[in-house]
């Protein structure tokens, strides 16, 4: 069976992609087509404001992309043996927190202690947040680095709480240059595939219009599904005659679902990247594939 995952490649010592390795050992054929390009920006500024957390409550990252951008900045400006001796301590003594254990394990490697990694999204994560704001009231603002295509949930719901944020954009976010062409290449190379996984609204909005041309009238028997509930607001942006009856069916469950067929389930369970015991049942299929970060359930965490 041939599936479509629209996402870059994870690759490191350990080897391919987890997706690619634990899919193969189920006999299916994956491909990763990567879909989204990054740029970073202001590095310079987000240095500076890194080098001074007295001046802040707190840092938020909803991203690794985030993380590895204050990661960079702190490189190029040779600031990272500063960093290491004292500004990562004086930033602990304040909030830290992030959306996702990939998002955290970054963190992590920049000495800092995150909250909060277990909220999977950033509206669940301003919740936590704002709770903790209730026992300790926030006076200097959060610094929230991000994306520029980012979700306005999150800086949104605490500014109207009354909880001071101050945003910077430290990454440009842009269709993959090559998507059209890779995209077009699988679909004449491999046919069209069985199921395709989306990674981010990103990936929706880039590949909806690409995926529905190359599939033609086959595009009812693919199934698709999502890692983020973010996608659903993604698909309702497009209009009806897109995806009635076609590509998406309005699902989102709590862990990343690919589909055979209509009755049979390939569930990719998020575990920590120490998972040593793996259940291989078809039909229901609990994988240790890091770093998928299950989101808490929502209310339209059923099947549609």
């Amino acid at each position: 069976m041939n599936l479509l995952l629209l996402k870059e490649p994870k690759e490191d010592d350990s080897g391919p992609d987890p997706y690619i390795k634990e899919l193969e050992l189920l006999g299916h054929n994956a491909t990763l087509i990567p879909v989204l390009s990054f740029t970073f920006v202001s590095l310079e500024t987000l240095c500076q404001k890194l080098l001074q957390p007295e001046k802040f409550g707190g840092l938020i990252f909803t991203s690794p992309r985030a993380v590895e951008a204050a990661r960079a900045c702190l490189e190029a400006h040779s600031k990272m043996e500063e960093w290491d001796a004292s500004v990562k301590d004086r930033w602990n003594v304040r909030l830290v927190y992030v959306v996702g254990k990939a998002t955290a394990a970054l963190v992590r490697s920049l000495g800092l202690v995150p909250q909060g990694e277990d909220s999977g999204t950033a509206s669940v994560l301003s919740r936590f947040i704002l709770e903790n704001a209730a026992d300790e009231p926030q006076k200097s603002p959060f610094l929230f680095p991000c994306g520029s295509i980012k979700r306005e949930v999150l800086p949104t719901t605490l500014r109207e709480h009354g909880v001071p944020l101050e945003t910077l954009t430290v990454y440009q976010t842009a269709q993959h240059p090559d998507l059209e062409r890779n995209l077009t290449g699988y679909f004449s190379e491999k046919g069209v595939p069985a199921s395709v996984a989306f990674f981010s609204p990103s990936g929706v909005r880039f590949c909806l219009e690409t995926v529905r041309r190359l599939s033609g009238p086959d595009l009812s028997r693919i199934k698709a599904w999502t890692q983020t509930p973010s996608f659903k607001d993604a698909v309702l942006t497009y209009p009806t005659s897109l995806i009635k009856g076609s590509l998406f069916r309005y699902r989102y469950l709590t862990f990343l679902h690919l589909t055979a067929h209509s009755e049979r389930w390939l569930s990719f369970r998020s575990q920590s990247a120490s998972c040593s015991s793996r259940s291989r049942k078809w039909g229901d299929l609990k994988l240790c594939l890091p770093p998928l970060d299950p989101p808490r359930p929502t209310p339209w965490s059923r099947k549609a």
